[in-house]
């Protein structure tokens, strides 16, 4: 669930270049890795995770909602004091591709009287910021490929690309914030998609089969944890379930279809 209540009304994004650099880790590592069914340490020891979600990068505004009244800083800091180890933050495939173009918005809705630690910066310097944040008081993160398009509905959409996005851009964009954050073992878990979902009367929907059909939401997965791996073989990838699973014996492919 969000942090915040949502904004009364939406501020006019502005366009300016990116100009934070990616933010480095500590020198010691801190990757976590399955071991059986398990979640561990590089030491081996188990690690459990007790997360939140904070809305608002997947959405138009393209920035933590609440940070029109909220400070960050003690918001990360309140999480941390109730034992949330991990924030899962949702974000768009347009955003990134945004952000790898050079396009960042420059004033984004914050409150800089509440926050004047992020007066005059863009959006992706403070996601940049809040890694730092993060880092300080003992959060991971993982970041959650919620929607195609930046839009505050977007997870309502079944599949991983809609309109100018396309599902080559969808592994692109993976590609991208996986390279940029590569060597910040704050980001430790891709979730590859938000809740795929949809029914076979209703296309688009995300279907799971072993065809490389664009809609195959196993081929998709399985496609964009091999391009994130690649760059970043440390990282934990996610892959959710879809809404209609084919059974053995039932037919996937009929107007009420067997849900699991």
């Amino acid at each position: 669930m969000a942090l915040a209540a949502a904004a009364a009304a939406l501020a006019t994004a502005t366009v300016s270049t990116v100009t934070s650099t990616p933010v480095s880790a500590a020198p010691a590592k801190d990757w976590l890795h399955v071991q059986g069914n398990q979640i561990v340490d590089e030491d081996g020891n188990p690690v459990w995770l007790t997360g939140a979600n904070w809305f608002g990068f997947n959405a138009s505004e393209r920035v933590f909602h609440g940070l029109w009244s909220a400070n960050i800083t003690e918001v990360t800091k309140s999480m941390a004091d109730r034992g949330i180890n991990l924030v899962r933050i949702p974000i768009s495939t347009q955003l990134l591709l945004e952000w790898r173009a050079g396009q960042t918005v420059a004033a984004p809705n914050v409150n800089t009287f509440a926050n004047p630690e992020l007066a005059g910066k863009n959006n992706l310097q403070i996601f940049d910021y809040f890694l730092q944040l993060s880092e300080q008081y003992g959060i991971k993160v993982m970041l959650d490929l919620h929607s195609a398009e930046a839009d505050n509905s977007g997870h309502i959409h079944p599949v991983w690309y809609k309109g100018t996005v396309t599902p080559e851009q969808f592994y692109v964009g993976w590609e991208w914030v996986t390279e940029r954050y590569k060597n910040n073992d704050t980001i430790i878990a891709m979730d590859i998609k938000n809740e795929p979902h949809g029914t076979p009367n209703q296309p688009p929907r995300a279907k799971w089969d072993n065809t490389t059909d664009q809609d195959n939401w196993k081929h998709a997965c399985e496609t964009a944890s091999k391009r994130i791996l690649a760059i970043n073989p440390n990282v934990l990838v996610l892959c959710e379930g879809i809404e209609v699973y084919p059974r053995e014996g039932r037919p996937g492919t009929r107007p009420t279809p067997t849900r699991t």
